[in-house]
C-alpha cells in the first residue's frame, strides 16, 4: 500500500512536471484536478499512517475500503495523464 501512494506521488509530480513546460493553458485547465489527487493521495497515506490493529474483521474491512478508495485514485490518474502524454 505504501509503495502504492509513492508511485502515486511519483506520477503526480511527473504529471506536474509536464503541466510546467506544456503551458498557462494547460497549468490552468488541470491544476485543480492534480490538486485534488495530491490531496486524495495525502489522505490515504494518513489512514494507513494512523491504523490500528483491531482485529482481522477490521483490518479486512479497511483493506477492502482503502484498495477502492486507491482504485479510485488510479482510474482518476489514469483518465487524467493518458490524455497528456
Amino acid at each position: 500500500m505504501k509503495n502504492t501512494i509513492e508511485t502515486n506521488e511519483k506520477r503526480i509530480k511527473a504529471f506536474k512536471e509536464k503541466m510546467e513546460e506544456a503551458g498557462l493553458k494547460i497549468k490552468a485547465k488541470y491544476s485543480e484536478e492534480v490538486a485534488v489527487l495530491e490531496q486524495k493521495n495525502r489522505d490515504l497515506k494518513k489512514k494507513l499512517e494512523e491504523y490500528k490493529d483491531e482485529g482481522q474483521s477490521k483490518w479486512e474491512e479497511f483493506k477492502t475500503n482503502f484498495k477502492h478508495d486507491m482504485d479510485g485514485i488510479g482510474k482518476t490518474m489514469k483518465d487524467l495523464f493518458k490524455d497528456n502524454h
